[in-house]
């Protein structure tokens, strides 16, 4: 096995979250700096965007528009190619805790997980719901009875959705069909149904 020696690409970040590779450079939310950076190989730090609500989750449309999870105002932002800042969806309405992380499928569509309940108060975790926010900014509940949903991923064939259940100490593993709608694969997760809602 070869030798690897690792180095520090970059310093003075205060909480790093949801960590991407995208273009040559590492992208990251910083929540307490309260903006998202990029960084070059050889250490080059970039503001992309400020985020005022404090950035969480990232993930990119097929158009190369960068979505960011902003998480005390539940808002999905969208930063277009060009620069321009807009929200893409208000997920205040079936949010019960902070925004946190999401994923992009090839097709645009977003699928985010938010706490479920107020960490920071203590409060005692309940389940909540992951959210899917489709290329033209329409909101579904996809899933629901998930502990604390967090580093969700998607398979490169874009046909299977695994999300870690922080709080609940798995990875639950869905079926995503053709239009969205998710399927629980059993013996991956828990055997309990979590039925999506349409």
């Amino acid at each position: 096995m070869p030798d690897r020696a690792f180095r520090t690409l970059a310093e003075g970040g205060a909480y790093f979250e949801g960590p991407r590779w995208r273009d040559g450079k590492w992208w990251v939310s910083d929540m307490y700096r309260h903006a998202v950076f990029s960084v070059t190989p050889d250490g080059a730090e970039t503001e992309v965007v400020h985020v005022e609500g404090q950035p969480s989750g990232l993930g990119w449309l097929p158009d190369g528009s960068l979505l960011v999870a902003s998480m005390r105002d539940h808002r999905l932002l969208r930063r277009d190619p060009d620069g321009t800042m807009t929200v893409h969806a208000d997920l205040s309405a079936v949010c019960t805790g902070l925004l946190n992380d999401l994923v992009v499928d090839h097709q645009g569509r977003a699928w985010v997980g938010d706490f479920g309940f107020d960490l920071y108060a203590f409060d005692d975790p309940v389940t909540t719901s992951l959210k899917r926010v489709d290329p033209d900014g329409s909101l579904t509940i996809a899933a629901r009875d998930l502990i604390f949903p967090n580093g969700t991923v998607i398979t490169p064939d874009g046909r299977t959705l695994i999300v870690g259940e922080t709080l609940g100490n798995r990875y639950t593993s869905f079926h995503v069909a053709d239009d969205g709608s998710l399927q629980e694969l059993r013996g991956v997760g828990t055997a309990r149904s979590r039925g999506g809602a349409r």
